[in-house]
C-alpha cells in the first residue's frame, strides 16, 4: 500500500501519476481533512478573479502531454468552457479554481480508466504521525486508525506565513488582522475602510482582486522591504539556451551580469525571454552554486528575481495600473515597527525606505500577504511535521528554505540517514532545488515519485 499524505497539487498529480504507471495491482490512500482534491492553498479559491498566472497552453499536469490542460478546457461541458465565447487559446489566463477542478477530475478519469489496475481511497482523515520501519512505516490518523505501508509521500504543500512582526504581538490576534487570506471570510472587510497589505507579492494582488470583486471602495497601501509589484507577463521571444555552450556560473555575481549583458544584447524589452531561457536550468544552476553563494543569492538578488520570475496575468497588472492612476493604491517600500489598535481602527508604524522618520498608516484592516513560510524551524501547528521533526526524520536545510533532501526527493533525518520509504515533492525541496513550487516542476517530482513508490511496492520484504 501506497499513501499520500496531503490532496491539493503536489498529492493529486502524484496519485496520478501512479494510476498510471503501476503494471500490477496496488492500492493508494490519500490523506487530507479538506477533502477536495487537487485544491489546497493554490487552486481552492472560489473566486473567479483569481487567475493563474500561467497561460492555459503551459500548465498541463502531465509532462509527456503538454495541451492536456487546454483540450480539458476545451472539451465539451467542461466548466471552464462556459466562461467565455468560443474555445480557450494556449496564451489565455483562466480562474485558478478552474484548475482545481483539473486536477480533481484527471485523477478521477486515471482512476477509473479500465486499463487502470491501481486503486485509489481518499480519506478526510488528519495524519499525525508516521513511524518508519526497515520496509515501509505505519501511518498514524487523528481518528485511530493505523496503516502499514510501503511508501508514503509527504505532499504537504507550503507552511502557513509567519506574523509580520516577531513575538506574540496583542495586534494579531484582533478581528482586524487577517493572518491567513485564504480563510472562509476572510475577505470580509468595511467597503469604504482602507486596507494595508503586508507583502507585496502574488498574494497582496489576489487579495487586491478579490476585494475589487466584491465591491471595495477604500484604498490599498502595501508595503514591504524591497517594495516591488509582480512584473506582468507580456510579449517576448525566446531566447534561446544562452548557457548551453559554456559551463554554469561560479558566482551569482557572474550569473548577473550574464542574464544583465544577455538583455542588453537582446533588447530590454526582450526580459522576459531571457529570464524564462534561464527556467530549464535553475534547478542545475543553483545546485552547482556553493552554500555561500546561493546565501548571496538570497541576500541582494531574491527580491528581483521573485518580481521578474513569478508574473501576473495582463488583465490583473491592468486592474493595479487603474488602481495607482485612482489614488487608491499605494505603495511605501519599508520596514514595520508596530501595530497601535484603538476602537476605530489601527495605526501601523513604518520606517519608510526613502522618506525621514517614521510614518504612521491609519487602516481598518491589515492583510498578511507575506507569503508562505519556508523554515521548518518556526513553530506551527501540525502534529505530523512536529512528530517528524523532533524524531529527526526531517531536518531543514541549511537555508532553512525546506527539508534536507536526496536528489531522488528522499528526506535526510537528523542524524544524516536517508529515509528512502519517504518522498518529499514540491515546497520543502526548495533550498535543494529553488525552483520547485510551480507545476512544471511538480508534475515531473510527481512522475518520478510515483516510479520510486511503486519500485518500494514490489520490494520482496513488502507483502502485497
Amino acid at each position: 500500500m501506497i499513501a499520500i499524505v496531503g490532496g491539493g497539487a503536489s498529492g493529486a498529480i502524484t496519485a496520478a501519476q501512479i494510476g498510471l504507471q503501476a503494471t500490477v495491482p496496488c492500492r493508494v490512500i490519500l490523506f487530507d481533512p479538506a477533502d477536495h482534491l487537487g485544491q489546497g492553498l493554490a487552486y481552492g479559491t472560489r473566486n473567479l478573479a483569481h487567475l493563474l498566472n500561467v497561460p492555459a497552453g503551459k500548465i498541463s499536469a502531465l509532462p509527456d502531454q503538454p495541451g492536456h490542460f487546454l483540450d480539458w478546457l476545451n472539451r465539451a461541458g467542461n466548466v471552464a468552457a462556459l466562461l467565455r465565447e468560443g474555445p480557450i487559446a494556449p496564451g489565455d489566463f483562466v480562474p485558478r479554481a478552474i484548475y482545481g477542478c483539473y486536477l480533481a477530475s484527471l485523477v478521477e478519469e486515471v482512476f477509473s480508466h479500465p486499463a487502470c489496475v491501481a486503486t485509489l481511497d481518499v480519506r478526510p482523515s488528519r495524519v499525525l504521525d508516521f513511524i518508519p520501519t526497515d520496509f515501509g512505516g505505519t501511518i498514524v490518523t487523528g481518528d485511530g486508525d493505523t496503516e502499514d505501508v510501503s511508501h508514503v509521500v509527504l505532499a504537504l504543500g507550503n507552511l502557513p506565513p509567519r506574523d509580520p512582526l516577531p513575538g506574540r504581538h496583542p495586534f494579531f490576534r484582533s478581528p482586524r488582522y487577517v493572518p491567513l487570506v485564504w480563510q472562509a471570510g476572510a475577505m470580509a472587510a468595511d467597503p469604504d475602510g482602507d486596507v494595508l497589505l503586508v507583502g507585496t507579492g502574488l498574494t497582496a494582488v489576489d487579495v487586491i482582486l478579490a476585494l475589487e470583486a466584491a465591491g471595495h471602495r477604500g484604498k490599498y497601501i502595501a508595503t514591504s522591504r524591497g517594495g516591488r509589484w509582480p512584473q506582468p507577463h507580456g510579449p517576448g521571444a525566446a531566447s534561446g539556451d544562452y548557457l548551453a555552450d559554456r559551463p554554469p556560473p561560479a558566482t551569482i555575481r557572474e550569473l548577473v551580469r550574464l542574464v544583465r549583458k544577455k538583455i542588453e544584447d537582446t533588447g530590454s524589452g526582450n526580459w522576459r525571454g531571457v529570464i524564462d531561457a534561464l527556467r530549464p536550468r535553475t534547478q542545475t544552476l543553483w545546485k552547482s552554486l556553493p552554500l555561500r553563494e546561493r546565501q548571496r543569492f538570497l541576500r541582494h538578488v531574491r527580491p528581483f528575481w521573485e518580481s521578474h520570475r513569478h508574473r501576473v496575468p495582463p488583465d490583473a497588472w491592468r486592474k493595479l495600473e487603474r488602481l495607482r492612476a485612482d489614488g487608491r493604491l499605494e505603495l511605501i517600500p519599508g520596514r514595520l515597527r508596530d501595530f497601535v489598535e484603538d476602537p476605530n481602527g489601527v495605526t501601523a508604524i513604518l520606517d519608510p525606505r526613502r522618506r525621514p522618520g517614521p510614518c504612521k498608516l491609519r487602516v481598518q484592516k491589515v492583510f498578511n500577504c507575506i507569503g508562505p513560510e519556508s523554515n521548518f524551524r518556526q513553530h506551527f501547528n501540525d502534529p505530523l511535521l512536529i512528530n517528524l521533526l523532533a524524531r529527526g526524520v526531517l531536518h531543514p536545510d541549511p537555508l532553512l528554505l525546506g527539508l534536507e533532501a536526496t536528489d531522488d526527493f528522499e528526506p535526510i533525518g537528523a542524524a544524516g540517514r536517508i529515509f528512502s520509504q519517504i518522498s518529499l515533492i514540491g515546497p520543502p525541496l526548495r533550498g535543494m532545488l529553488w525552483e520547485t513550487t510551480a507545476i512544471p516542476e511538480i508534475r515531473a517530482q510527481g512522475a518520478r515519485i510515483a516510479a520510486h513508490a511503486l519500485r518500494h511496492y514490489l520490494h520482496p520484504a513488502w507483502e502485497i
